[in-house]
């Protein structure tokens, strides 16, 4: 397994029947009110009990890492490896697990028998299918999958496709040793100082304020942009070169560009 896969948390989706429960169980917890003359309780507790079950259904998120697959329910975290995952489907029918969708959900197979009781298909429904699939994809690419995937003709395809040829750590040092200045997307320009095997150390010119990114951070950000894993963003970047965005995207974006 990789052992630099990029962290990234996938909220669950909610569609047109998560919120059909709660509004169901908002009816049933206030239907009280018109049969008896109790006052506001029953809207009080109406309230509470959807406030409950929202909250129930907020806490159900998952992450990918190199740890594997982490799954929180009412925030606590359980983690499902990754490697073990032979396929990925569509579930047949209704079944139970940690999906806030009831209409578009994922069965997640596993090989081996160590998982939690009722684990196996793992049932869950994150919100961005797409990038979940390729994300634990690139950590096992041996699973197995009838969904959809982009087509050749989306752009998120295309740019893939462009970048399939990525540099390799070495070249990626050289190209940056040809860098003398990078421009970012809002005007600010960087200077390239230094480059170690380590780490780039430069100067932002309008403010002279020095900076030290992270090589092997700047090196995976650059991977993973290029095969479609995060957006090429500043906030994206967070993860791989913190407190260095600005610099790393700017110097991304010519290295990019001018391939």
């Amino acid at each position: 397994m990789p052992t630099d896969i990029p962290s990234k948390i996938y909220r669950s989706r909610w569609d047109a029947a998560t919120w059909a429960l709660i509004a169901l169980t908002l009816c049933c917890s206030i239907l009280p009110l018109f049969l008896d003359d109790d006052g506001l309780i029953p809207v009080f507790v109406g309230v509470l009990v959807v406030a409950v079950e929202i909250l129930i259904l907020k806490s159900i998120y998952y992450r990918v890492d190199r740890r594997g697959l982490t799954v929180y329910r009412l925030f606590r975290p359980t983690v499902y490896p990754v490697d073990k995952i032979y396929e990925i489907s569509r579930p047949a029918g209704y079944t139970p697990g940690p999906a806030t969708s009831i209409t578009r959900r994922l069965a997640i197979s596993f090989s081996g028998s160590s998982l939690p009781s009722g684990s196996n298909p793992l049932v869950i429904s994150p919100l961005d299918e797409t990038s979940f699939l390729r994300h634990v994809m690139l950590v096992n690419p041996c699973i197995t999958t009838t969904l959809t995937t982009p087509s050749a003709d989306s752009p998120h395809h295309r740019k893939a496709s462009q970048n399939a040829d990525l540099m390799t750590r070495e070249q990626f040092i050289a190209a940056i040793r040809q860098l003398d200045t990078v421009e970012s997307v809002s005007g600010k320009i960087y200077r390239i100082d230094v480059i170690t095997d380590r780490h780039v150390l430069g100067t932002r010119l309008s403010t002279l304020r020095e900076f030290k990114i992270d090589t092997d951070g700047l090196y995976r950000a650059y991977r993973d942009i290029s095969t479609g894993i995060i957006p090429m963003t500043t906030t994206a970047l967070r993860d791989y070169v913190n407190r260095t965005q600005s610099p790393s995207l700017a110097i991304l974006t010519h290295l990019l560009r001018s391939r």
